[in-house]
Parts: C-alpha cells; sequence; structure tokens
C-alpha cells in the first residue's frame, strides 16, 4: 500500500529533505496515535525533536524547526495488507518514522436489512459487552459512555444510562433484577475504574466498589446477586466483592498472567475464568480449583457456558476456539480461524460455537473489521458465515432457541442476526 500526499512531486521532495536535515543524530524511541479524517494511526518516531499530529484529513509531521510535512494516507484497500507499514521514512538506511494504521474511518450501520436488526439504529457508541437473561427476554449492552437495556421480544430499548466511562463487561442475575458491570476511564495514563451494582430495572447505580487501576476487563455476578467477582487485564489475581455494600471481601489467586474473562456456571457452582493460556474451573463454596484446562497456546479472550453447563466454550490469541466438557475436562473440538479469536459464545444445546476473529490492525486488536462464524462442535465445520462488520467484535451471545445470535461491535452497533438467513453453504468445510 503506498501514501498518497497532499503533494508528491518536488515540494514534497523539498519538505522531507528539510525534515530530515533539521533532526538529532540521537535516537529516541517514541509511540503516538494520530487521529485523521481518514482513519487513526499508530506512528513510531525514532528521533528526539520529531513530533506527529492530525490536521482535518491529513498526518502531520514537525520537524525541530516547525517544518512540516504533511501526509494525506488513502483509505485501506481491500487487497492492501495491514499488517505492513503503511510509510517508513529512513535516515542514512535508519527508520526514524513508521506509520501503522490502527483503523480506517468507517460508515457506521444505521439500518436493519434481510436477516438481521440493528438496535437502535446502530452509532451507539463503541459497543463493548453483552449479556442475556436466561429466559432471553432483555438484553444489556455496555457501550464506551453508556449502558443500554433493550426488550428482546420487541427489539427496543428499555432504558439507556450515561456513563462517562467505558463499560467494558456487564453481567446480570438470572431473573436480570441486578446487573454488575466493570466500567473504566484512563485517569492519568491508568486504566482507573470500579466495579458497579445496577438496578437492572432502571440501570440505576446501586453502590460502587473502591478504584481500582489495574485495568477491569471482566465481571461475573453470582445467581443470588450476593456476590460479584472482577478480574483485570493488568494483574492475575481475581477480587470478590460484597453487592450489598460493594466492599471487597477476598481475592483468588491461581493464575499466572492477567485474567480476560470469568463466568458463572448456569447452576451457579462454578465459576470459570481464563486469561493466561489456561482455562480454570473454581468451586464457588470453597474458593478452590477444581479442574484446569489446557490446550491454548496464548491468552484466552472469551468464555461462554452452554444453557445446561455441560459444554464451556473458549477463545483466544491462538486463533482457535474450542468447546471443553466440564465434567472431564476432555477438549471436545479446536476451530481453527484466521485471527485472534476474541469473542465467543455458545448455543443454548452446546452443538454449535460461534467465533469473533480480529484481523490485525498493526499490533492492536479491534481496529480492523470482525469476522464471525458458527461451527459444528462435532464436526468442526462451519455452519454460518456472517458478513464482516466494520470493527471489531468483543460482546457475542446466543438467543435460548439458538436461532439468532447477537453481536456487540466497536462500530456501535448491536445487531441480532438470524442465522437462518446465512446458512449458505452449511457444513463445507473451511
Amino acid at each position: 500500500m503506498r501514501p498518497r500526499t497532499s503533494d508528491r512531486g518536488p515540494a514534497f521532495a523539498l519538505a522531507l529533505a528539510l525534515l530530515l536535515a533539521g533532526l538529532a543524530n540521537s535516537s529516541r524511541g517514541d509511540t503516538t496515535r494520530v487521529k485523521t479524517g481518514r482513519g487513526t494511526f499508530l506512528v513510531e518516531i525514532d528521533a528526539p525533536d520529531l513530533a506527529a499530529r492530525g490536521d482535518g484529513d491529513d498526518l502531520v509531521l514537525v520537524g525541530p524547526g516547525d517544518e512540516e510535512l504533511r501526509l494525506r494516507l488513502e483509505p485501506e484497500r481491500p487487497e492492501g495488507s495491514s499488517r505492513e507499514p503503511v510509510m517508513t521514512i529512513r535516515r542514512e538506511g535508519r527508520p526514524v518514522v513508521t506509520i501503522r494504521r490502527i483503523s480506517t474511518a468507517r460508515v457506521q450501520p444505521t439500518a436493519s436489512g434481510p436477516g438481521r436488526t440493528i438496535l437502535g439504529g446502530g452509532g451507539l457508541g463503541p459497543a463493548w459487552a453483552l449479556a442475556i437473561t436466561p429466559d432471553g427476554k432483555t438484553l444489556a449492552s455496555g457501550h464506551q459512555g453508556s449502558l443500554r437495556v433493550w426488550d428482546l421480544a420487541t427489539r427496543t430499548e428499555r432504558f439507556g444510562v450515561p456513563v462517562p466511562k467505558i463499560v467494558r463487561r456487564v453481567a446480570f442475575t438470572p431473573d436480570g433484577s441486578t446487573i454488575a458491570s466493570a466500567e473504566y476511564t484512563f485517569v492519568g495514563g491508568k486504566p482507573v475504574g470500579n466495579v458497579v451494582v445496577r438496578d437492572g430495572k432502571t440501570g440505576e447505580a446501586r453502590r460502587m466498589g473502591k478504584p481500582v487501576d489495574t485495568g477491569l476487563h471482566g465481571v461475573a455476578i453470582d445467581h443470588e446477586g450476593k456476590v460479584i467477582v472482577s478480574s483485570s487485564w493488568g494483574e492475575a489475581d481475581m477480587h470478590v466483592w460484597d453487592a450489598a455494600t460493594a466492599g471487597e471481601v477476598g481475592t483468588l489467586k491461581g493464575h499466572t498472567g492477567a485474567v480476560s474473562t470469568i463466568a458463572y456456571s448456569p447452576d451457579g457452582k462454578t465459576l470459570a475464568s481464563a486469561g493466561d493460556t489456561t482455562v480454570r474451573l473454581w468451586d464457588v463454596d470453597t474458593g478452590t480449583v477444581r479442574k484446569i484446562f489446557r490446550g491454548h497456546t496464548k491468552s484466552v479472550e472469551s468464555l461462554a457456558f452452554s444453557a445446561d453447563g455441560k459444554t464451556l466454550a473458549s477463545g483466544g490469541g491462538d486463533d482457535t476456539a474450542r468447546a471443553w466438557d466440564v465434567a472431564t475436562g476432555k477438549l471436545l473440538a479446536t476451530i481453527e480461524c484466521d485471527d485472534p479469536v476474541l469473542a465467543v459464545a455458545i448455543s443454548p444445546d452446546g452443538k454449535a460455537i460461534a467465533s469473533a476473529s480480529a484481523r490485525w490492525g498493526n499490533g492492536f486488536y479491534g481496529q480492523a473489521p470482525a469476522e464471525v462464524q458458527v461451527w459444528d462442535v462435532a464436526s468442526s465445520r462451519r455452519l454460518a458465515k456472517l458478513p464482516d462488520q466494520p470493527n471489531q467484535v468483543f460482546g457475542m451471545v446466543f438467543t435460548p432457541d439458538g436461532k439468532s445470535l447477537i453481536t456487540a461491535s466497536l462500530s456501535g452497533a448491536v445487531i441480532v442476526w438470524d442465522l437462518a438467513e446465512f446458512r449458505a453453504g452449511a457444513g463445507a468445510p473451511k
């Protein structure tokens, strides 16, 4: 992929020469994100007196004497490789500027179509998380800037609550009366957040745990709404909270790396957690590990129990989605995808797994189109493939009848997909 600049003729060459001539010979590595009207870019600078900024559609490099080099980079073409730098500027053979694409500005989906219903018309702010009540009547979605609750029978919004944070995870009690959420924002460069207990009927915050600065990433609430467990990307321990007071009452230790995802089993007797290369099952009453599932070779990013609790799905950075027999720990299936699997869902009967894969976004997951597929556990054959979504999917659930899949995308869209519409070529091996 070659960049187009505001001027690629003699004026461009002169601007580039002046910029490089003014730079000191010393090195100093720095990385910054630059947002332009054409997308967001990661700019790696190895020069102490060079800076980058966005100005409309242009990415501007600024030298020590205010010399400017303006770059207008084209939107990414389908055949382009997002793994490669968009542009590298060298001086005497040494890279001083490397520009990589993080995201491309895309039109948000706003209209429903055949086989899909976009809740609220889309454009609700990046959607990070989903939770559904066991009866399938109520859906919660966590966004950057809000928490929303939906009536799935009518596919309309019941209410939305402004939240001045990223609502990274949400979880319901089975009766839908309580929502637990993991919410954070960046303060002084640190991801500072809270575990929040909310009323499931209004979204009102009842209680809030003490601030946590390790990047809250997972949350689960027990069936009685009394105990909440949280996890963070910055530590291996999980924290246990009293839902009545929002006070911390204990920790669960065992993982060797950050814990990305946690979930209670449908009967409430087991807590599943994952983040390093293992999946662990905990006895809720004793707080001890019952089983450890090994097989993933990179971090595990997502977990989901089947409705009967007999099967557990996991997805990870090793480009696989897996299905496990909860009782025996037997690996039932390994589904190979093309990219890291950042979200999984499992059908109520445990016979199908949905995977949401990240196409590499120049070093950042979640900044590239998502590939969502549904697989048969017994044969590892693909059953359905959804149209690519304009940005990564981190939240995903099946409806209790298994006929629909709901996805939450960083594009801001929460979509209900009728899987029957996307089964063309069902059973064809990948």
